[in-house]
């Protein structure tokens, strides 16, 4: 065999060897990375973190609001003496009734409906916790003399009231005139003196919305006010000054002195603070 023969054919052979053991090696390369990749995919299945299911937040109607759940809510206040329409629409006045059926439950009085109100809503409504939307007028000699004179002011004027009820205050007179009825159709139910801002301190003037009550609070020199009914702000309706022993310690009525709330008699102060829903509109002239 000639030498030039014997190098061809070691050369061919150096090609297969080769050629074969390059193809194997891919093989096996391909095999490992595709086996690795499915390691990790099955693997990333299984650390795969689940998410919690979500928990359903609870359903809010407040004003805005509308539909038959709305309808259902003012179905219930009715029933409790509120005087809204059932309408399916969570408008103003079905925010004051539910904020005034909140303050009688203690509960947060914000003018929604979440479930907590709802489960009162749904218990039967009690002597305590009915709003009154037709009082009778009071046994007071002020209220047949001033009944003709009061209902011409409050009829001749466009006074509407998100309740049954309208509060008058006159400061020239020192008299608060209460009525019940709807808008040119007030009946006077109430009349008492007052004793409002003096001219320092001014009680304001205007029309403005029952916001809130309380049974009592303090102020400087620890002088307790009884029954208070919020007319804007720090404006109020409440009782005269009793001192920390409850002792009087300034009763007068009918007189321009106070820091600008209007000061009643203790009797009449409760009358406003337990008959006279959120929402009422007041008028001071």
């Amino acid at each position: 065999m000639t030498k030039s023969r014997i190098i061809i054919i070691l050369t061919s052979l150096t090609f297969l060897f080769f050629c074969g053991c390059s193809s194997s090696t891919k093989n096996k390369v391909k095999n490992s990375v595709n086996s690795q990749q499915l390691t990790a995919k099955n693997d990333k299945k299984q650390n795969k973190v689940k998410k919690p299911p979500e928990v359903e937040k609870p359903q809010v109607y407040k004003v805005g609001s509308k539909g038959d759940k709305v309808k259902d809510i003012q179905d219930k206040l009715i029933t409790y003496g509120y005087p809204v329409t059932d309408d399916g629409k969570f408008g103003v006045a079905t925010d004051w009734a539910v904020r005034d059926f909140q303050y009688r439950h203690n509960l947060n009085m914000d003018g929604s409906v979440s479930d907590n109100t709802f489960k009162f809503l749904n218990q039967k409504p009690t002597t305590d916790t009915m709003c009154n939307s037709n009082l009778n007028p009071v046994q007071n000699p002020d209220v047949q003399a001033k009944k003709a004179y009061a209902e011409n002011i409050a009829n001749s004027n466009n006074l509407d009231s998100y309740t049954k009820y309208l509060i008058i205050a006159s400061l020239k007179e020192q008299r608060v005139y209460i009525f019940n009825g709807s808008n040119k159709n007030w009946t006077l139910i109430n009349t008492f003196q007052c004793t409002s801002g003096a001219a320092a301190t001014p009680t304001i003037t205007g029309h403005f919305f029952v916001q809130g009550k309380g049974r009592a609070f303090k102020s400087g020199n620890d002088i307790i006010c009884k029954y208070y009914t919020q007319i804007q702000g720090n404006y109020l309706f409440h009782s005269i000054l009793f001192d920390k022993n409850g002792n009087v310690v300034d009763g007068t009525l009918g007189a321009s002195l106070s820091h600008g709330c209007m000061r009643l008699a203790v009797e009449n102060a409760k009358y406003i603070y337990d008959n006279i829903p959120m929402g009422t509109s007041i008028w001071i002239y």
